[in-house]
């Protein structure tokens, strides 16, 4: 069976941390991020069981609004830059993750912070 990469922009909303299948526009929740990326898995699961009983491959895939594609390029970008050049993020940025590594400091809490790949 051949791997599908998903990608994931998570973030903190009213406390709970939001994992969104920006290929599906499914949406996760949970008190931490590992949780909301079970939640998402469960839906991911569904919704691909049902398009296969429905027989119909049309109904997994429905992109996210393109500004949240765009916001995970960016988040992405930035994260990749700070790598190569070897940065290191403060401690006090260990609430935002992208895939376990820490996301750049000039995104603030309650924007979309967290880029990663299922």
């Amino acid at each position: 069976m051949n791997d599908v990469t998903i990608n994931v922009l998570g973030y903190r909303e009213n406390g709970d941390w939001i994992a969104h299948a920006l290929e599906m526009d499914l949406v996760g929740v949970g008190d931490s991020f590992e949780e909301a990326i079970e939640a998402l898995n469960e839906f991911i699961e569904a919704q691909v069981s049902f398009a296969l009983y429905k027989k119909d491959p049309s109904l997994i895939f429905h992109d996210a609004p393109i500004r949240l594609f765009d916001l995970f390029s960016k988040v992405r970008e930035i994260e990749l830059r700070r790598l190569v050049a070897q940065r290191h993020v403060k401690d006090s940025m260990q609430e935002f993750r992208a895939g376990g590594v820490p996301v750049p400091q000039d995104i603030e809490e309650g924007d979309f912070a967290v880029a990663c790949s299922l």
